[in-house]
């Protein structure tokens, strides 16, 4: 089955199944009404209080206060625009979400902004929002991969493993984690020495592992499927993907590449019809009916490349 082939199997599997696109967009219209929460306040007084810890100790030069002074309107914006409940939607892997502007009122309903306090609690609400949204998009992924594999959704199976795909996927993020930090700590020091010596040679270095990182995440791009389609363990599943993108490596590119290209050519789309309430909701839906479909025909590519009759990339057994 080829590229295009895919991306037409995944959209018919959403067209024959609208009750799918309920879940991205019940989600789209929660963020859009939930209450903003901000950490504006905790952010300025932060900054504020380094600035003037530098000042009196002397640890920074009159130059460098007079950057980190002029550099403070364009601070205070960011952390005013900041909204920690996006942590959900950044972490709901595979659900096409549409976050609404806040200049675009539902309905004339006045979103609510809450100022949260630092400490435990600040960082307990963190972990809650980015595991809950990596939990919805475990139930969605899993809720497309049997309607993949089985042609069907047997729910009382679906919320029988659900949790466990989602125990795994967390455990490949701390594995991805801690990769990232066993490999970045010694490079982070290398390249920080030939940055004393010569900071544009440092800046080339810093792009040979960055580009190292692109493609190991390439070829792990299969690992929520291998989870749930599969139902593999965090290594097999790793390992399971990077077979599967070496065995199949321009056309996974391939569809990667015109997913990326249809979604973010898309989000224009999306963005201008979401000015006024009736048009975010018609681009929540469009999102999700878009979304969905790319989410599947991974799903899809996935499944016809384990179905292969020269597939090998089950470990040979003596």
């Amino acid at each position: 089955m080829g590229i295009i082939d895919t991306l037409s199997a995944g959209f018919d599997l959403v067209r024959r199944r609208p009750w799918m696109l309920a879940l991205p967009v019940a989600v789209d219209i929660g963020l859009w009404v939930a209450p903003k929460l901000s950490v504006f306040t905790l952010l300025q007084n932060l900054w504020h209080a380094l600035l003037s810890e530098a000042t009196a100790t002397g640890a920074a030069t009159p130059a460098m206060i007079q950057s980190m002074q002029e550099a403070l309107p364009e601070m205070v914006q960011m952390a005013r625009d900041l909204d920690l409940s996006l942590l959900l939607p950044l972490t709901s892997v595979g659900v096409p979400i549409l976050p609404v502007g806040p200049s675009t009122s539902f309905f004339g309903l006045t979103k609510q902004v809450i100022e949260l306090a630092g400490g435990l609690p600040l960082l307990a609400l963190a972990l809650a929002l980015a595991l809950g949204g990596l939990l919805i998009g475990t139930f969605y992924m899993a809720l497309i991969a049997q309607a993949v594999r089985d042609g069907r959704v047997d729910w009382p199976l679906l919320v029988q493993r659900v949790p466990r795909y989602w125990l795994r996927l967390i455990g490949v993020g701390l594995v991805v984690g801690m990769g990232l930090l066993a490999f970045g700590l010694p490079v982070a020091m290398v390249i920080g020495i030939f940055g004393l010596v010569s900071p544009g040679l440092a800046s080339f270095l810093l792009a040979i592992p960055s580009f190292l990182v692109f493609w190991v995440m390439i070829y792990m791009v299969f690992v929520p499927e291998a989870i749930i389609f599969s139902e593999d363990g965090i290594m097999k599943a790793i390992w399971r993907s990077a077979i599967i993108v070496r065995t199949n490596f321009w056309p996974a590119i391939g569809l990667i590449l015109l997913s990326y290209i249809i979604s973010t050519g898309l989000a224009f789309v999306w963005g201008m019809l979401a000015a006024t309430a009736p048009g975010a909701l018609v681009a929540a839906a469009g999102s999700a009916f878009i979304g969905t479909g790319l989410t599947a025909a991974l799903f899809i590519f996935y499944r016809e490349r384990l179905r292969a009759p020269l597939w090998t990339g089950e470990p040979q057994r003596s």
